[in-house]
């Protein structure tokens, strides 16, 4: 329903608001005015012009049209009577003013419905939401209009990553009728289970901003200076009686005075997100049920509104696909500026020093939420938190796809968070060390961690985090336990070796030179791709990738990473230039969001998927379903809906092995994932690697990188900075800052090793 990039063209000259009237007036006069042929004549010369004017032709449009006319004309030639008789055919009587008022009635409704294509083909839907603001529609009203165009948005790229998703496992949309007729009938049931997964995600998201409800009401949350939860307990579990194990949370108590930080640490699904849902009030309100007490800083969460507790309290969701509202940036910081104390005239100022915060300028107030990389989302999702000043802020893992400079300054932005304000954050690229208390999620209870406790690395290890590389060597090697200067371990490295030979276990990487890389298995011609036709994405691409290797592409969020694998794995086809390859050799690839990969609603179903598309045989699919399930741990007759966000990869991984890839392209895989998690991931990755399947990972993780990636591909605009060997590309800091990339003290310290040893 209308286009990405606004169509100045026809009526798409005209604002908005007089672009809606003169569509009503135009429509409103071909109703009263076309019962002849003078009529007819008119409209249909003045709405072909404008269509045309449009430059925008939906095959599928005229298509409508043509059926719609024809279906009246053919209706209406045997109910009116006058003039000679034609024809009688039975009951049916065809006169000549039958036939001409069919006709007239046909080609009426032919143009009608033509321009109201043409209206809609140069008409986005934030147009049609600055229509419904023009004409002065409640602010309740324009969320509810907004929930519902977001949706329809939502939808609109659903469907097209389902045909990609499709065309990975088998589905041939460039093929025959037949073939197209195929992938569209497997279409519905993957469309109702994304449904079903927004409606959830975006009534959290909805209920995070205040819900719908447009009362001012400002609450005072000075009488206390403590946040609070009191024997609580939580369930997703919406019946009375509930058996002890539905609990995700039990009798769980967390204290902690205003203006401090708190870290939760814990393996994934320990219930860290429960825990940081529950702080925000909203079990109960949106989702699950739960005991116990919440109080934040005096105010018991039962006793304010939705509205209330978002001036007080903001969560950031891992998912900032699911976790915005708004059509564009500014749609969605002026929802979160409305529940907030900010008074309007100070609304510009407010946004343009968030977005500063965040990494994002000006520019992207009118871009569309939908139209950014995953990880430019995601920092207007901590800005929509941000913009509105509230006394609590929760973040669940929110710079996982982050470029490293990304994380950088959204780490920086949440160390400038004002004393006054309180966090509560899940997030393992942070150092644990720097915050008041730290609490550990496990067995369904809460346990506040001791920092000078000797086990402490043990413990964060075993939660499932990284642990900073210098934190861990100030643990080991360093008295004082807080030296976590980088300066300092490479100024003395030496001395430090000489000492204690096992510090260089700590930043060896574990990669490993494939056998057999000398043959290319894939490579790129001068290759460019645009989503519009107007704005490459991809910029004279010139690659190769040889059988066996493992490569890590790299850049900054929105630089081409992901439309590039998608060119790759033939889910895009490239607007110029070629993907050369074997035409035996079969590609797979993980998507970086893993809803968007599901095609099925049973584990089995999704891992058989592919392979039925291939037409493998029945007792091969039975083998590889019951082996792909054992290997991540998932239950052949379990719902995808229902899988954790952890085991949700965990299937799309699988389900993309299942189809026996000669080629493997990981889109973010470890994203959502613990350490503990990651390292079995990589191991499976390695065994892959092993066995001669060429692995290509696109990450936004450094670290992974460089322990395991043997070649370094970093993109910047669409175009490839830098190639090379890991190692060396490594020593070049300044240059690939420019990318967006910072080089990991790993890395660094490494590099100073090898120094010292030649």
């Amino acid at each position: 329903m209308g286009l990405d990039q606004k169509n100045r063209f026809g009526m798409g000259a005209l604002a908005p608001l007089p672009r809606f009237i003169f569509f009503v007036v135009l429509s409103l006069a071909s109703t009263f005015f076309t019962y002849n042929w003078a009529g007819v004549a008119v409209s249909g010369i003045v709405v072909t012009i404008i269509y045309l004017s449009g430059r925008v032709y939906f095959k599928l449009g005229l298509i409508t049209c043509t059926v719609a006319g024809f279906l009246s004309f053919v209706g209406n030639i045997f109910i009116h009577h006058s003039g000679n008789i034609i024809l009688t055919l039975g009951p049916l009587t065809l006169t000549e003013g039958g036939l001409e008022t069919g006709a007239i009635l046909g080609l009426r409704l032919f143009f009608m419905i033509l321009f109201a294509i043409a209206y809609i083909s140069v008409t986005s839907l934030e147009d049609l939401f600055d229509t419904a603001k023009s004409l002065k529609l409640p602010h309740k009203g324009q969320i509810y209009l907004m929930i519902v165009l977001r949706y329809i948005d939502l939808l609109n790229k659903e469907f097209t990553t389902l045909q990609q998703s499709m065309a990975i496992r088998g589905i041939k949309w460039e093929g025959s009728v037949l073939d197209k007729i195929q992938g569209l009938r497997l279409i519905p049931v993957p469309m109702i289970f994304r449904l079903i997964g927004h409606i959830n995600q975006q009534s959290l998201a909805v209920d995070n901003l205040g819900g719908t409800s447009t009362s001012q009401s400002f609450i005072n949350t000075k009488n206390s200076n403590k946040f609070e939860i009191l024997k609580a307990s939580t369930t997703y579990n919406l019946s009375k009686d509930m058996p002890d194990n539905d609990f995700v949370l039990k009798n769980i108590n967390l204290q902690f005075n205003k203006g401090e930080k708190i870290m939760l640490i814990g393996e994934n699904g320990s219930g860290k997100s429960s825990t940081l849902i529950l702080s925000r009030g909203l079990f109960s309100r949106t989702i699950g049920q739960y005991t116990g007490t919440i109080n934040i800083f005096g105010n018991n969460t039962e006793d304010l509104t939705l509205g209330e507790l978002s001036q007080i309290v903001r969560i950031v969701f891992p998912s900032a696909a699911h976790g915005l509202v708004g059509i564009r940036i500014d749609d969605e910081l002026e929802l979160s500026l409305l529940r907030s104390k900010i008074d309007k005239s100070k609304w510009k100022e407010q946004k343009l020093k968030i977005l500063k915060l965040v990494g994002l300028d000006e520019s992207f107030l009118k871009r569309k939420t939908l139209s950014l990389s995953g990880g430019q989302q995601q920092r207007v999702a901590i800005a929509s938190a941000l913009i509105a000043e509230p006394e609590l802020l929760l973040f669940d893992e929110v710079t996982g796809q982050l470029d490293p400079v990304g994380k950088e300054e959204v780490i920086e932005s949440i160390n400038r968070i004002s004393s006054d304000q309180s966090i509560i954050l899940s997030e393992p690229n942070l150092n644990p060390l720097e915050f008041d208390k730290i609490y550990l999620v496990k067995d369904k209870a809460i346990e506040l961690i001791d920092k000078s406790n000797k086990d402490f690395i043990k413990i964060l290890k075993e939660s499932g985090r990284r642990v900073p590389l210098l934190v861990e060597l100030g643990f080991k090697f360093s008295p004082s336990k807080n030296i976590d200067n980088i300066e300092y371990y490479l100024n003395n490295l030496k001395e430090l070796v000489s000492k204690n030979g096992d510090i260089k276990d700590y930043f060896l990487p574990k990669r490993e030179k494939s056998e057999n890389v000398n043959q290319n298995i894939i490579q790129t011609e001068n290759l460019c791709f645009s989503y519009d036709k107007k704005n490459n994405v991809l910029n004279n691409i010139n690659l190769n990738f040889k059988k066996n290797e493992l490569t890590a592409i790299l850049g900054a969020n929105g630089s081409g990473k992901s439309t590039l694998s998608l060119v790759l794995s033939y889910a895009l086809k490239p607007t110029k230039g070629k993907v050369i390859k074997d035409k035996n050799i079969r590609i797979g690839y993980i998507f970086q969001e893993p809803s968007y990969q599901i095609l099925s609603t049973t584990v089995r179903e999704e891992l058989a998927f592919g392979p039925k598309q291939l037409k493998f045989k029945k007792d091969q699919i039975d083998k590889i379903t019951l082996f792909e399930s054992e290997r991540f741990g998932l239950e052949l007759n379990q719902n995808p809906i229902n899988l954790s966000p952890e085991n949700l990869r965990k299937l799309t991984i699988a389900s993309i092995l299942a189809i026996d890839p000669d080629i493997i392209i990981f889109d973010e895989p470890t994203n959502t994932l613990d350490e503990n998690e990651i390292t079995k991931l990589m191991k499976i990755i390695e065994e892959l690697n092993k066995e001669g399947k060429t692995i290509i990972l696109i990450t936004h993780d450094i670290h992974l990188a460089w322990n395991y990636a043997e070649r370094l591909i970093i993109m910047k605009d669409g175009k490839i900075e830098i190639d090379g060997p890991t190692d060396s590309i490594m020593k070049d800091e300044d240059k690939l800052r420019t990318c967006n990339i910072t080089v990991p003290n790993i890395a660094k310290l490494y590099n100073k090793y090898l120094s010292l040893i030649n």
